[in-house]
């Protein structure tokens, strides 16, 4: 299945606004769906052990910790310990600026540029091991962003600390194959940087290898997870006393869900935040793809998305104070998002080794007054908290208004999804709605819940959920030629177009490039890029002192993942006004 590549910047919320949603549509759903593989997930801890005693066997001789020491000045370090972004933000970018070329010449070690910063060896077999290592001075976590990414084959660079964590192989140009990617995060402020080659005469090969240490993430005290881990280090502080650990309710109805949602982190803006999300299920029992729904307000964008690192099975025993995962992934790619709803469906590069996929259902769920829902998520990026609600008669268009019954949620519980009592799913976490100055967390007469809700937004994320069968062939549905005065106060006019892309099955079509050409009063060849709902707005840039008249016409329409642009099946192709 292709990827759809989002290069659209978000538009106004007003252009984002969904039509009202159809709740005399057909009920379409999906079932939930469990994979738990103890087997796989102990194999997968235990290659993690052999490669960590591996390249720690292998690390050049003399290579000391800190060969590149990146500090925190006291006005970031304040700025990690505020508390602002509703206890979301938990990282800094601190500048690194490293470039390693391993060089043009005969690669001895005296003329690789990067043994400035590092060292060479050999492993047991002859071949070359380059090292290296970063100190970030008391960060929690550290993630590494490396860009020029670029390594010969058989060649790998990989991460690790002193405690026996391990990530890679990173080759060629690094996940998702763009030379430019943010790391694992390596708990612990030290990190090894470690290359190996395994070509006989390894040499000439690694003289190839290049990449850039851009920047680290600082990931501070909030980021508590690599405390959580550490029995010594385990603390139950942060919460609010009414966080309701999912660990100390044995419903059946919770198994899924459990493994299904992830504490998130990610990069935007020059920080790291928390965020949580959950998977779902799609209606192709042929291939099972790796959804993952969360929030708009929590990721909107290409970059961020790529970014994301996934945490799952992120819990804590009741009663306890340690907390253990599963295991993560890193890095995702964006497939829909509106701030309509405040969802955005995300496909994880992969699926954990044991997973939940949540079933889900666009039936209207705003006005059952009474109906109660529940919720895991991780507030303040915590272990997996409870939470169960109750449907108000308040709810609007968009939103699943809620007052909750058992537990509460915090910052960090963004974007986790809210589902029925069978396990399905109705909407995600927008975050909390309250009157007067203040509220209370664990009063709930002071505040509600508010979630998206999937029936409002369901048409955006239906072809990725519910058509394994579309044939991802795209045509024009409508076409809207108009006029318009620029103000009442100047007679000033411009022309311009709204296109409506669709595919076979009458679904929207996100982010497809839609071109087109003026003729009339005003001439020439502009494109656009259709929004959430499937349309785009292209204006013509010349201004008329009288109301022009104008014909526009579609001529191509091009996306990465609707790949073919059947015109012979255009409702319609041009208008006049």
């Amino acid at each position: 299945m292709k990827r759809l590549l989002m290069t659209l910047a978000l538009l106004s919320s007003t252009a984002l606004l969904l039509t009202a949603p159809a709740f005399g549509q057909n009920i379409q759903e999906a079932e939930t769906e469990i994979n738990f593989n103890v087997d796989a997930l102990r194999a997968e801890k235990q290659l993690e052990q052999e490669l960590w005693s591996y390249l720690e066997a292998t690390r050049p001789a003399g290579l000391e910790k800190g060969r590149i020491v990146v500090d925190i000045n006291p006005f970031e370090k304040t700025l990690l310990d505020v508390d602002e972004a509703q206890n979301r933000l938990v990282g800094l970018h601190l500048p690194v600026g490293v470039d390693v070329r391993m060089g043009q010449e005969a690669a001895s070690e005296a003329k690789i540029a990067g043994d400035k910063v590092g060292r060479m060896g050999t492993d047991i077999d002859g071949s070359l091991v380059w090292a290296t290592s970063l100190q970030v001075t008391d960060a929690t976590a550290v993630r590494i962003h490396f860009t020029d990414f670029q390594l010969p084959p058989q060649t790998a660079l990989y991460l690790y600390n002193d405690a026996g964590q391990a990530f890679g192989p990173y080759t060629g140009k690094g996940p998702g194959d763009k030379g430019d990617f943010w790391s694992n995060t390596v708990f612990g402020e030290s990190v090894w940087v470690q290359l190996h080659s395994e070509l006989t005469g390894a040499a000439a090969k690694l003289r190839e290898a290049t990449f850039g240490i851009a920047e680290v993430s600082h990931l501070g005290e909030r980021f508590e997870l690599a405390k959580q881990v550490s029995q010594d280090k385990a603390d139950c502080s942060g919460n609010v006393s009414c966080v309701e650990n999912a660990e100390c309710y044995d419903w059946s109805l919770l198994n899924i869900a459990r493994k299904a949602v992830a504490k998130m982190v990610f990069e935007d803006d020059g920080s790291s935040y928390l965020c949580s999300g959950g998977l779902l299920n799609d209606n192709d029992s042929s291939d099972r793809e790796p959804w993952f729904l969360t929030a708009n307000h929590c990721i909107s964008s290409e970059d961020s998305a790529n970014s994301l690192e996934t945490y799952f099975q992120y819990q804590s025993s009741c009663g306890s104070c340690s907390a253990s995962y599963s295991d993560s992934v890193l890095g995702a790619s964006l497939w829909a998002t509106g701030s309509g709803g405040d969802f955005t469906l995300l496909q994880l590069s992969e699926l954990p080794s044991s997973w939940g996929l949540m079933g889900w259902t666009n039936a209207n769920t705003l006005s059952q007054t009474g109906t109660q829902l529940y919720r895991i998520s991780h507030p303040k990026g915590k272990p997996q908290a409870f939470t169960q609600h109750e449907v108000l008669s308040t709810s609007g268009t968009k939103w699943v208004v809620t007052d909750p019954v058992i537990g509460t949620t915090e910052g960090g519980s963004s974007g986790s999804p809210l589902f029925r009592e069978d396990g399905k799913v109705v909407g995600q976490l927008y975050g909390v709605t309250y009157s007067g100055e203040s509220y209370d967390l664990c009063d709930a007469s002071t505040f509600n819940n508010r979630d998206g809700a999937l029936s409002y937004y369901w048409q955006s994320v239906k072809p990725y959920l519910n058509t394994p069968t579309n044939t991802y062939k795209m045509h024009v549905s409508n076409v809207v030629a108009s006029t318009k005065k620029i103000s009442t106060f100047f007679p000033l006019y411009y022309a311009k177009a709204k296109v409506t892309v669709v595919d076979t099955l009458g679904n929207i079509v996100p982010f497809a490039s839609v071109t087109g050409t003026f003729s009339g009063d005003v001439s020439g060849t502009y494109s656009a890029v259709t929004n959430d709902q499937g349309q785009a707005t292209i204006q013509h840039p010349a201004l008329s002192s009288s109301k022009p008249s104008v014909t526009f016409c579609v001529t191509n329409l091009t996306q990465d993942y609707f790949n073919t642009y059947d015109s012979a099946s255009n409702v319609v192709t041009c208008d006049s006004n």
